[in-house]
């Protein structure tokens, strides 16, 4: 046989147990040592994880790990080809980033040449966008670097001038674009490389090849490209080539399809024979990527494959380890199943309500696993996801609030910069000045990051006065009129940067002046140090605006770099820098050293890069991972499924297995010959997600537990687990004939509670979270039959006579309780916070929404109280305020706006003869032992009113009626009290006599009040005082409509803080609401009576 055909030998042991097989690859390293002992020891992996697992396993079995090369697949190859061809050293030029770099550089625009390419019609929309530019380069980037790595004769081909797919019309453009590519490359590409390395090893005498390693052990790779294969059988006559492979199945089980194959199979021949069912259908349908490798390995890769060894069976006591050893038997039957009662020890489906649930869930499944078994230590579990952005920052939130009793170690691994540090989107944030409109949101948001409120001398509260000013100045976006004429969008100042910092500076200068100055209204309330801060936004705001002009322009990637660096020094404090923030700096630093570097080495320095794709392309390097990641220690890894995809770990977790999620969907196919044209050994998303799912599976020693989440986030209708879990359901429904389906699913599926604060998860019968923090809320919602395992929460004892009673009592907390009662119950007993400073709006309002009409209406009031002020007058200051809408679209708000604001001012006049106090009272009134102090901000000289631009729906009766009862007690309302509603054509006004309202009244409102202080009640804004003002028969069916959604409202059930207390009652309307609404609001309504005015 000739030589350059002839099978080079192989040494091959196999096993389904990856610790197995690096013992044996530790004893026959140690057994037959390579001659020269300063010689390292070359070994092939799949991935640096498992390499630095490997290197602590041969440290196990040597006492010491050295001198070891751990490389993986495709930098080997191109080391070692590079070394033969003649080109050891070299940066490949051809790297994905790099080659990039270098196809923007042909695209239209960037150049004229021979062999022009003639891009297609459905291409041109998106070579005329930056962005859209950028992306088309990225995706031809990835399809000629698989073809590099699969079609290496395609590329060969079209160098030579000559097609591979002449029937492929996507194939002529492609292959002109690859010429034009490789015309100036000093250094060749892989495929031009592995050719010649190809053609030198096997014209060579074994042995006659300097500079190669003695031996090369390659170590639990799944698969390799058949071009690959081919490679290393070549350099196998050259050296000791040894495999050690992670197989599945111990039998031959390459020749086994799934159903999907057999039925494409039946498709194509119609009338032959059905192919046979696989001996084992999970291996079918997931295995093909092991299959066509095997395929490879035995058959054309040129091995004559030497089995060595005697692998091991697994054990098969569990669910978990039936499944393993009837995959490494290739055959289901081969032991019986465990007991379905038991199934649950080993293997756990688990479907939660939300990614969010499911890691609260996580940490609670691993307290109890740690606490069953004092054996077992974080850094024996791993959690593993599809999706480590979305789940990383979770596990940092839900892990991080731990208490100190339930702190476990962990560590996210696989996480780009740009996602795990806000620092790093931050400077993403600021690349994309030129396309920015420098909206109000977006400024105080960068403020948010401390590195850059530190730079401008901004600390918290600095902070929460810059937004107050902000919403107050009527900000919105745009640094003044000439930045939004140049966008060709108005030349008015209007709700401008430019505009509101005027304000700001001409209250500073002229203090508190009742009118305009320069056409702007000042905004006085400004003081002291907070000018400080003022300066402090204003130089931001300066720097912003300067630096979007600055990075206009297109320029050369090591500019882009020398920008980015200036732009850190700008906006970024390093001295108070705490260690994250260091390694976000350093990690975008990088990032800019590796554009730099990348355009040089692809021959592309001088190409000018659009500020979108150099924004781009920083963001790219700094959504790649570290090159250093955390490796179990003493903590638990959560990280990616690839990395760790098949190193043992006692417990494995993986989360996120959704329907929608995994199997990730495939790529698109647009321009992708390789689907065209098929061979044995192509790679697919799909295929390879599901020999990932097989290879986890393996990975797992005792317990596996896969969980997704069960309702859709966007409506919360039911969703599925992925196929590969269901698939997984039905093979082991299959062991269990005799089962009903109920208690199979049951005996594997668990269904967490939906909330964290569920009474069952705290049931004395079997507790399974250990969240304490949820205890309070979720010892209020606990049905009668459910004792919660845990001691009384504070204030439980209080109830019962035990806790001292509060006598001194702040009208502000009764005031903010009487405003919205959820709310504050919701934030005293659960920590609910709502943003004090509402969402600003970035936008240019065009019309006012009706938080917007009822805030010009109020200030209407107060301009139009005293005078009949002039139009004009009156329009300029609102206008100055920032109240209304830019342009000419101010007018038509601003007449319906005054219309509204002489109805009100006419109905107050004319019913109570009373107008908005100026300014707050002072009180102290005593009831029972309650002492109330503090001031009321509705009082008049002679009663109280509240006067409201909008409808009267009842959720301010209680406020109004306390403010009744404290200001008659105190001996400050000589009148009765009054509420009045501008809701359209015409003024509704009620009257209440708070003389008629008892002290027991307000007894027992404190007396709720301090009971809310440690358990919710259900008292609801708008739904109690629905049920109080409705007549005895109908109050329950007022109730309910007002708390369901209607055909044309949302029920009061959808307020978040509402929705929040709510889950602690069954029945947010029983018997314990009309109870307390017939307490507090019957009595209210009874004294309260509709007036006309």
């Amino acid at each position: 046989m000739d030589r350059t055909t002839d099978p080079v030998l192989l040494p091959y042991r196999h096993d389904q147990r990856l610790e197995r097989l690096a013992a044996w690859l530790a004893r026959d390293l140690a057994a037959a040592p390579v001659a020269d002992p300063l010689a390292r020891e070359w070994i092939v992996i799949p991935h640096p994880g498992m390499g630095r697992w490997l290197e602590r396993e041969l440290a196990r079995h040597w006492g010491v790990a050295a001198a070891l090369e751990l490389v993986l697949p495709g930098r080997l190859l191109w080391q070692l080809a590079a070394r033969i061809a003649g080109h050891e050293g070299a940066e490949s030029p051809w790297e994905r980033e790099r080659l990039a770099l270098r196809i923007q550089g042909q695209l239209p625009g960037s150049g004229d040449g021979p062999d022009p390419v003639r891009w297609p019609e459905a291409l041109q929309p998106l070579l005329r966008q930056p962005r859209a530019a950028w992306e088309l380069a990225q995706r031809l980037a990835r399809r000629y670097e698989e073809y590099l790595l699969y079609r290496p004769d395609w590329i060969l081909a079209w160098e030579a001038g000559a097609r591979a797919l002449p029937q492929e019309p996507d194939e002529a453009w492609q292959a002109a674009l690859w010429r034009r590519l490789v015309r100036d490359s000093a250094v060749p590409h892989r495929a031009g490389m592995r050719a010649q390395a190809l053609a030198r090893l096997v014209a060579a005498e074994p042995g006659s090849l300097a500079g190669l390693p003695a031996r090369l052990s390659v170590f639990g790779l799944p698969a390799l490209a058949p071009p690959q294969l081919q490679l290393l059988a070549a350099l196998g006559r050259h050296v000791d080539l040894h495999w050690y492979h992670l197989n599945p199945g111990s039998g031959w089980w390459a020749d086994m399809r799934s159903a999907a194959e057999r039925a494409r199979l039946r498709r194509r021949r119609a009338g032959d024979e059905d192919e046979p069912e696989p001996a084992h259908s999970l291996l079918a349908s997931w295995g093909r990527v092991g299959r066509d490798f095997l395929q490879g390995l035995y058959g054309e890769g040129g091995f004559a494959i030497h089995e060595l060894g005697d692998p091991e069976p697994p054990a098969a006591g569990s669910l978990l380890g039936w499944l393993q050893r009837g995959l490494w038997e290739v055959d289901p039957a081969a032991v019986a199943p465990p007991a379905l009662e038991r199934a649950r020890e080993s293997l756990e489906i688990r479907a939660c309500a939300t990614a969010l649930r499911e890691v609260e869930v996580l940490h609670d499944d691993l307290l109890r696993a740690f606490d069953a078994d004092p054996a077992l230590a974080p850094h024996e579990v791993v959690v593993l996801t599809p999706d480590i952005e979305r789940y990383g920052p979770l596990v940092d939130a839900v892990f991080g609030a731990a208490s100190d009793e339930c702190r476990i170690p962990w560590s996210v691994a696989d996480r780009g910069a740009g996602g795990r540090s806000g620092l790093a989107a931050a400077f993403l944030q600021l690349l994309a000045l030129p396309q920015s409109r420098l909206r109000a949101g977006e400024v105080l948001d960068l403020l948010r990051i401390p590195a850059i409120a530190r730079r401008h001398g901004i600390d918290g509260d600095g902070h929460a006065r810059a937004q107050a000013w902000v919403d107050a100045t009527g900000v919105r976006w745009g640094l003044d009129a000439a930045f939004r004429a140049e966008l060709e969008l108005g030349e008015h100042g209007d709700g401008s940067w430019r505009a509101g910092l005027d304000r700001l500076w001409l209250g500073v200068a002229a203090g508190d002046v009742d009118g305009l100055v320069a056409g702007l209204r000042p905004w006085s309330d400004i003081e002291g140090a907070e000018v400080d801060d003022a300066a402090a936004l204003t130089r931001c705001v300066e720097t912003l605006a300067a630096w979007r002009r600055r990075l206009r322009a297109p320029r050369p990637a090591a500019a882009w770099a020398d920008a980015g660096r200036a732009l850190l020094a700008d906006f970024c404090d390093e001295d108070g820098a705490d260690a994250d923030e260091r390694a976000a700096l350093d990690a975008v630093r990088e990032a800019l050293v590796a554009l730099e570097s990348d355009a040089a080495l692809a021959g592309v320095a001088d190409l000018a890069l659009d500020p979108v794709a150099a924004r781009a392309e920083i963001e790219a390097r700094l959504a790649l991972p570290a090159a250093r990641q955390p490796f179990p220690g003493s903590g638990i890894t959560v990280c990616a499924m690839v990395p760790m995809r098949n190193v043992p770990f006692r417990h494995v977790h993986v989360l996120g297995l959704d329907a929608t999620r995994y199997p990730r969907p495939s790529r698109d196919e647009a321009q992708d010959l390789l689907r065209a044209a098929r061979r044995a050994g192509d790679r697919d998303l799909r295929d390879d997600d599901r020999y990932l799912f097989l290879e986890t599976l393996l990975a797992t020693r005792e317990r596996l537990v896969l969980s997704y989440t069960c309702l859709a986030p966007r409506d919360g209708a039911s969703q599925a687990a992925s196929p590969l879990v269901e698939e997984l359901l039905d093979f082991v429904r299959a062991a269990y004939p005799g089962a009903p389906a109920g208690d199979f699913r049951a005996a594997l599926v668990r269904v967490p509670p939906a909330q964290a604060h569920a009474a069952a998860n705290f049931a004395a019968a079997a507790p399974s979270s250990y969240a304490v923090q949820w205890l309070p809320l979720a010892r209020a919602g606990a049905a009668p039959a459910i004792v919660v395992a845990a001691p009384p929460w504070p204030g439980q004892a209080g109830e019962s006579g035990g806790a001292p009673v509060e006598s001194g009592i702040d009208l502000a907390a009764l005031l903010r309780f009487a405003r919205h009662p959820a709310r504050d119950m919701a934030r005293v007993l659960v920590g609910y916070v709502e943003d004090a400073a509402p969402a600003l709006g970035d936008d240019e309002d065009f019309a006012l929404d009706g938080l917007g009409r009822f805030r010009l209406v109020e200030r209407l009031v107060e301009l139009l109280a005293a005078d009949e002020l002039p139009r004009g007058h009156v329009l300029r200051a609102v206008r100055a305020e920032g109240l209304l809408p830019a342009g000419h679209a101010a007018l038509a708000p601003f007449d319906e706006a005054c219309e509204r604001a002489r109805r009100l001012l006419r109905a107050l006049r004319a019913g109570p003869g009373l107008a908005p106090a100026d300014a707050p009272r002072m009180i102290a009134v005593s009831c029972g032992p309650w002492r109330i102090t503090g001031s009321l901000p509705i009082l008049d000289s002679r009663g109280v009113v509240l006067a409201r631009a909008g409808r009267w729906h009842g959720q301010h009766a209680l406020e109004l009626a306390l403010s009744a009862k404290l200001g008659c007690m105190a001996g400050l309302a000589t009148q009765p009290a009054w509420a009045l509603a501008e809701s359209g054509p015409a003024v509704e006004a009620w009257r209440l006599d708070a003389t008629r309202l008892s002290e027991d009244w307000l007894a027992r409102f404190i007396g709720l009040y301090q009971r809310s202080r440690r358990v919710p009640l259900p008292l609801w804004r708008k739904t109690s005082w629905a049920h109080a003002n409705a007549n005895e028969a109908e109050r329950m069916k007022a109730a309910r409509a007002e708390w369901e959604d209607g055909f044309r409202h949302g029920g009061e059930h959808g307020d978040p803080a509402t929705a929040v207390l709510a889950r602690a009652f069954d029945d947010p309307l029983g018997a314990e609401f009309e109870q307390v609404s017939r307490e507090l609001l019957v009595p209210v309504a009874a004294v309260m009576e509709p007036v006309h005015v």
